[in-house]
């Protein structure tokens, strides 16, 4: 019997035949298309498989899985055309080809629209067209189809190369981002061999990823100490799976040493192991740098908010003080100047007690800026000749003095009296530097020009461009360490068992207020260098060294008027001045002042407080003038004559009191004024 499995609806007819299926004696003869076996193979086959008779390719054969393509469309007996009209016209030519040939034709993953849960979709499948002869007839042929479905198969390769595309996208975008990475970035197994280096890292090692794939990380240019630091990181790194950072100097090739900051992190396997260590390195030379400029920059602000604000308290401190003696030198001088011996001469040590409290107040205004400063032009070498013994007097015995002063001279524009000072405290400081066992202090003029103006550390001002002449005084005592430098400015440091007064924070305010420079260079054991800066001038002219007589006429019965807030003033100023045939109006403030100078018309003369509560001195000055124009107006102040000149330029002040001030001083004043 024949054996035929047909696939209608679910319905198969099965002919039979007495022909010996594993007969293969005819080799014109098909036998496995009749094998009842084959049968049920082909109807449980998950692939496709019918039997196209030629050469109208009908269908003859046809299993369940091949219907399902087309689910509802009775194929046996129908063309191929029929069937599948659009995919026909592409595998008609190749089907036939196979009948005129017997060439067998194989496809792979050919998509067709094909038909599930209702619905068209496309399907991948792999074919392939063979050639069968009809035993009964062998002229007749017959194409046998076997197509398997590929589609998951190629959805799941689309969806791998996709990825892998997706992948290779990601890694071109990594190296690139690696690549052009101002960091050093790179990876090595936990052995320590490299097994990638971005450019950077390369570029740094100047060679090529070839030449350094494979080899040891650590013998790659590392220095031996930073080679054995690393190395034991990372040991620690595989060991705990820890990430490791450090900082280091490292010298380059182009020379220099620069810092920088590195990191390794683990890199672990599917099992949770350290498989390996990936670095980066990053050049922070110039963040650094600006950090510690930021640093300096900030310890410059709080320097000079430190000082401008202990400034201000000395100014004021000494402007009350100043008060203060004005009273105790006006009445010790009257008492000084009006009594017997025995009382004139407790008087005159009263005076001598105030007039050095007074240099103490002079210090503390020299400190905050607002020291009295008499601006003269001299010769900055004859101030040190002219005081040499006054000045070798002050150091300890076993300290050498030598001067090797500039022999063209060095003119300087400044108040001799405070640069005598400054000599003075560097001077004293240096010997104390010294100690008891021999050594020398040097001391050296010269001229210097700055083209450009600088920031000073130590005034904390910009230092204009000019010249300048230079006072260094410089010893070979013990020295100090960077960290004392920085405080010997301080009025409350001090190195010494007990302290000596304001010293060298004095020659700081006495500098700065002469708008110049001091310099500090000291080495522990080697010694100490101070480099004065102060505005250079031309050489001075001879001036008279002389002082004019003062001219004298009657003055008794002429009206001044007194104005201050401290009690004690207004009666040391009243008895000065009444003792010299003057008469005296008292006023506390500003206020008071215009009220007297509107009901007083005799008023000759207004010696004016600066500071006063109510009404100050400099609020009352336009007031007075618009009330009685043309009377002189002596300003009074703690402050010295250039501070006040120099705020005061503009508003017509006959002169200026320097407070504390004796008899002499206000009456000579008084006197050349309304002479």
């Amino acid at each position: 019997m024949r054996h035929c499995l047909l696939a209608n609806s679910k319905r198969y007819t099965v002919i039979t035949t007495d022909h010996n299926p594993m007969d293969r004696s005819d080799s014109g003869r098909q036998p496995f298309l009749n094998n009842p076996l084959f049968a049920l193979i082909v109807e449980h086959a998950p692939a496709c498989i019918a039997l196209l008779r030629g050469p109208d390719f009908i269908y003859e054969i046809v299993n369940p899985a091949y219907a399902a393509i087309r689910p509802g469309v009775p194929m046996l007996g129908l063309t191929l055309a029929e069937v599948f009209p659009e995919p026909s016209v592409i595998v008609l030519p190749h089907l036939r080809a196979v009948l005129e040939t017997g060439i067998p034709f194989r496809a792979e993953d050919q998509p067709f629209t094909i038909v599930r849960d209702r619905q068209p979709v496309t399907a991948y499948f792999t074919f392939s067209f063979t050639r069968v002869t009809d035993g009964d007839s062998p002229q007749t042929h017959s194409i046998l189809v076997l197509a398997i479905e590929t589609t998951a198969r190629k959805i799941a390769e689309e969806q791998r190369e996709l990825a892998l595309s997706e992948l290779q996208q990601q890694r071109r975008l990594f190296e690139t981002a690696l690549s052009n990475s101002p960091d050093a970035n790179y990876v090595i197994t936990r052995k320590g061999r490299l097994i990638y280096a971005n450019r950077t890292r390369l570029d740094r090692w100047h060679r090529t990823l070839d030449e350094v794939i494979g080899k040891d990380f650590f013998e790659l240019g590392y220095p031996h100490d930073l080679a054995t630091t690393v190395h034991r990181q990372i040991d620690e790194l595989v060991r705990t799976g820890l990430p490791v950072h450090g900082e280091t100097p490292l010298s380059i090739a182009s020379g220099g040493v620069r810092s920088f900051e590195y990191i390794f992190v683990p890199v672990f396997d599917e099992s949770g192991e350290v498989e390996a260590v990936a670095g980066s390195t990053r050049d922070i030379t110039e963040r650094r740098r600006a950090e510690a400029e930021e640093l300096q920059h900030r310890e410059r602000l709080l320097g000079s908010a430190r000082l401008e604000s202990l400034g201000v308290m000395a100014g004021g401190i000494a402007h009350d003080f100043n008060n203060l003696l004005t009273g105790i030198l006006g009445n010790s001088s009257l008492l000084a100047d009006g009594y017997p011996d025995p009382d004139r001469h407790m008087s005159k040590q009263i005076v001598l007690a105030a007039e050095r409290a007074a240099d103490l107040t002079r210090q503390m205004l020299a400190f905050s800026g607002k020291g009295r400063f008499v601006i003269d032009v001299f010769d900055l070498n004859t101030l040190v000749q002219e005081n040499l013994t006054l000045l070798r007097a002050s150091l300890a015995r076993c300290v050498t003095v030598e001067i090797a002063l500039r022999p063209e001279g060095c003119p300087v524009e400044a108040d001799r009296g405070q640069i005598q000072q400054v000599i003075m405290n560097l001077l004293i400081n240096a010997s104390e530097a010294v100690g008891d066992r021999p050594g020398n202090v040097v001391i050296r003029t010269l001229l210097t020009r700055h083209d450009e103006s600088c920031f000073s550390p130590q005034t904390q001002t910009n230092i204009p461009a000019g010249s300048y002449a230079v006072l260094v005084v410089q010893d070979n005592g013990c020295g100090m360490t960077p960290e004392t430098a920085k405080r010997i400015f301080d009025p409350f440091f001090t190195t010494k068992f007990t302290g000596r007064g304001l010293g060298l924070a004095a020659v700081l305010g006495i500098v700065k207020g002469h708008r110049g420079d001091i310099q500090v260079v000291s080495d522990p054991g080697k010694g100490t260098t101070f480099r004065v800066l102060l505005p250079a001038a031309s050489p001075p002219s001879v001036i008279s060294s002389g002082s004019a007589l003062l001219k004298t006429r009657q003055t008794s019965g002429q009206l001044i008027l007194i104005v201050d807030d401290e009690e004690f003033v207004r009666k040391a100023a009243s008895a000065a001045l009444e003792m010299q045939g003057f008469r005296v109006l008292h006023a506390r403030n500003g206020e008071e002042a215009l009220a007297s100078l509107r009901s007083e018309s005799a008023i000759s003369l207004v010696i004016l407080d600066l500071t006063m509560p109510v009404m100050t001195g400099e609020q009352a000055i336009p007031l007075i003038q618009s009330i009685r124009p043309g009377v002189p107006i002596i300003l009074s102040s703690g402050f010295g004559e250039i501070e006040i000149t120099r705020r005061f330029a503009a508003s017509g002040i006959a002169d200026v009191l320097e407070k504390p001030y004796n008899i002499t001083t206000i009456l000579s004043k008084v006197t050349r004024i309304l002479t």
